[in-house]
């Protein structure tokens, strides 16, 4: 009897389900926008949540099936998504009707995901507020102050590649860029030397890589309902990543404010200067900021955040990129040649590697987009 109860108690659940589901994959039908059949349960992201398809694939996939509709509405499960396929059109998105559309379109809990609480995700009026202040973080006077420090780690990549040249060793170079990268973001953003060039394995390195087990299936479930992930507190990563990067960071900011006669120019020190006054103290070359009363400071947390999200995106993201970079250039030598060939030539020019140097390798920059 138990039993038969439990049997009708699924069948009934399952087909309110299913009513659900149906009902919401009317969306688009109702507002006469076309869209791919959905199948239930897990709308138009089947191939993603089976793993046939790795996700910028389906995208790129799904934009050349159906870009010549402009517009077009996908389900991430039950969760209808607007496609923009048209460039005129993203254009008066993100310029006339962008206060209409700043937000990101996720949901995060920042009790539960202390580390995401910074650009990428939160939305509305928190949003504006932030990019108002991080909005001339990456102007070309910082980048050319964190320039000497990148160019540090490239020495020392360098150093390390010759050695091994030298000893005919061979290099995984996936790990050897995610290496690099990892020192590079951690050298530029938390002011940390984290030798991952040299230590294969050291906890750096460990943090970097669980950052990156981040399960699918948590992420399109936050997206798509994240009330699920707030009743159970299941987090987007493991509670051990955000231990480490929040002691990380807070240990970092104690030691610089504790030799403040040590300037280093770095990210850290932007977020630094953005916690104690709410605004960046500009080099005596720029102009200085006219800072009002209304500009609120940046909280530790906020920070910490902040300094997450520039790892997240850049360590890994950078690494495939000199990947794919470098395997093009081994299959094709004419192209790596006349690389070669612009690099001696400008490297000559302005008497070694500065930021003006990289900015005149035009030809160089086409290889990394590809554009060769």
């Amino acid at each position: 009897m138990v039993l038969f109860e439990s049997i009708e108690a699924f069948i009934i659940a399952l087909t309110i389900t299913y009513i659900y589901y149906k009902y919401r994959f009317n969306f688009w039908k109702k507002r006469n926008v076309f869209n791919p059949t959905p199948s239930f349960p897990m709308g138009n992201m089947t191939a993603i949540m089976t793993r046939r398809k790795q996700a910028g694939v389906y995208a790129h996939d799904v934009y050349l099936k159906y870009k010549d509709h402009r517009i077009f509405g996908v389900y991430l499960l039950f969760k209808p998504i607007l496609v923009i396929a048209d460039p005129n059109i993203i254009q008066i998105i993100l310029t006339k009707k962008f206060e209409s559309f700043h937000d990101r379109g996720l949901y995060i809990n920042e009790k539960i995901n202390p580390l995401f609480d910074n650009l990428v995700f939160i939305n509305g009026k928190k949003w504006k507020s932030l990019r108002q202040k991080l909005r001339h973080t990456f102007t070309t006077e910082n980048l050319k102050q964190m320039f000497d420090i990148v160019k540090v780690c490239g020495e020392e990549l360098t150093n390390y590649l010759e050695t091994k040249a030298q000893m005919r060793d061979s290099v995984e170079m996936k790990d050897m860029f995610a290496r690099y990268t990892t020192d590079v973001i951690m050298s530029t953003v938390f002011g940390i030397k984290s030798n991952c060039i040299e230590e294969s394995n050291n906890e750096y390195r460990k943090q970097s890589k669980n950052i990156l087990r981040m399960k699918i299936s948590r992420i399109i479930l936050n997206m798509s309902m994240p009330g699920i992930m707030d009743l159970f507190s299941i987090p987007l990563i493991d509670r051990s990543v955000n231990t480490f990067f929040t002691n990380l960071f807070r240990k970092s900011v104690k030691n610089r404010r504790a030799h403040k006669e040590i300037i280093r120019y770095d990210f850290m020190n932007i977020l630094i200067q953005l916690m104690d006054n709410g605004y960046e103290v500009e080099s005596d070359n720029d102009e200085k900021t006219d800072v009002t009363s209304t500009v609120n400071k940046l909280t530790m947390e906020e920070a910490t955040s902040q300094s997450f999200i520039f790892f997240l995106v850049g360590f890994e993201t950078s690494a495939a990129t000199s990947m794919v970079a470098i395997y093009k250039l081994a299959e094709n030598q004419d192209i790596q040649n006349k690389v070669r060939q612009e690099i001696d030539e400008i490297l000559k020019k302005h008497g070694g590697l500065t930021y003006d140097a990289v900015n005149e390798m035009t030809y160089l920059e086409k290889v990394i987009n590809g554009k060769y």
